[in-house]
């Protein structure tokens, strides 16, 4: 069997198409599927932060994802119907906003119409069902009984991944033992929509985060659960209720746009890289949603295997590269993965001194500059 074409990306959320479009853009010859049959119109992850921007800005310049969004210029913390602390994030960030929240699906439109233009179309529907990988190759076998041989496979295809799952791969961690709550909410009379709202209430977490045109995402902790508990999403009047009752304020909905239960995984793979295979994204780490960390991650993962892989494959460095892929990106995932578990914990602990720091303490030293 021949080789076909360099690189198989197998996954076309945010990690998988930023891959790929890095790749193309270098010249690489790529090709990028995803089992699911179309694009997923969920919103998903909702905020690009800063950094994701300027990386990506050489690929798909900013003011194509700031048509889509909505600057981040604060956060509030608010408690029985008052507001605690208001933390400005800079006011004016330049070219680049600190943050903007936009709804995964249109970050995946603007990613995949960047990709297109450069002549790489997703091949919905293929499914990858076997990966093999020696020192020269990897084959894949596709559902369907295709089977192709690649220079190199990189595994971007979510924490369910079955490149991982094909080669054995451990994915060490845990799940926590919590039910959350998102609703994607159109409000009525909501009030100023370029902050994030938290609200520390004694029932749990409540967390919005606006999407513009009146529309608000809705995070919420539901307390602790049996993990073989079946999921059930929750119905419009729960969130209503949990709005109303955390926040002492009297919302209106007027539409809900999406409403569905979480749970929560900790994991990370203990290496990214095995042989000719490459894990990126939620493929070789998943954490808690807080600080909206999962997505950029990912992307920042992305962009810095693709110069490399890129390099590597044009013989303008040696493979031993790639393991600075590891290096680089290992840590920041296993920090991020740290650092928002430990956030979780304190935001949904039932501990009374840890909700009294949460209630009288937390909000004033997240003020402090040295933690803006």
């Amino acid at each position: 069997m021949e080789t076909s074409i360099s690189v198989l990306v197998c996954g076309a959320g945010p990690t998988g198409l930023v891959t790929a479009l890095e790749l193309a853009r270098r010249g690489i010859d790529v090709r990028i599927v995803d089992a699911e049959r179309k694009p997923s119109q969920l919103s998903k992850a909702a905020v690009l932060w800063r950094r994701s921007l300027e990386v990506l800005h050489p690929s798909v310049p900013v003011e194509r994802f700031t048509g889509h969004g909505r600057p981040v210029h604060g956060i509030q913390f608010e408690a029985n119907g008052s507001v605690l602390q208001e933390i400005d994030f800079g006011g004016q960030a330049g070219r680049f906003p600190h943050g903007l929240f936009i709804p995964q699906n249109k970050t995946e439109a603007v990613l995949n119409e960047a990709l297109e233009s450069l002549g790489v179309q997703v091949e919905w529907g293929t499914k990858v069902k076997d990966v093999s990988s020696c020192e020269e190759h990897v084959d894949v076998h596709f559902s369907g009984g295709e089977q192709s041989r690649f220079s190199w496979l990189v595994g971007a295809d979510g924490a369910h991944s079955t490149v991982r799952k094909c080669l054995g791969i451990e994915f060490p961690g845990a799940a926590i033992d919590q039910r959350w709550l998102l609703a994607d909410l159109k409000l009525v009379e909501a009030g100023q929509e370029d902050r994030i709202r938290m609200f520390l209430s004694t029932a749990g977490l409540l967390g919005l985060f606006p999407y513009g045109n009146g529309v608000w995402r809705v995070i919420a902790d539901a307390g602790p659960i049996d993990p073989e508990t079946p999921r059930v999403d929750p119905t419009c009047e729960n969130i209503l209720h949990i709005l109303r009752s955390r926040s002492g304020l009297d919302w209106t909905v007027e539409k809900a746009r999406w409403l569905s239960e979480f749970r929560i995984n900790e994991r990370q793979v203990d290496h990214y890289c095995h042989g000719r295979v490459i894990l990126a994204g939620d493929a070789a780490h998943i954490h808690s949603p807080a600080g909206g960390q999962g997505m950029n991650t990912s992307i920042q993962d992305a962009v810095n295997l693709s110069w490399k892989l890129a390099m590597v494959i044009k013989n303008q460095a040696a493979s031993s590269l790639l393991t600075t892929y590891q290096d680089e990106r290992h840590p920041v995932g296993a920090a991020v993965v740290e650092g928002s578990g430990r956030m979780l914990r304190v935001m949904m602990s039932r501990n009374p001194l840890i909700r009294f720091f949460r209630r009288w303490v937390l909000p004033y030293i997240v003020g402090l500059p040295p933690m803006r």
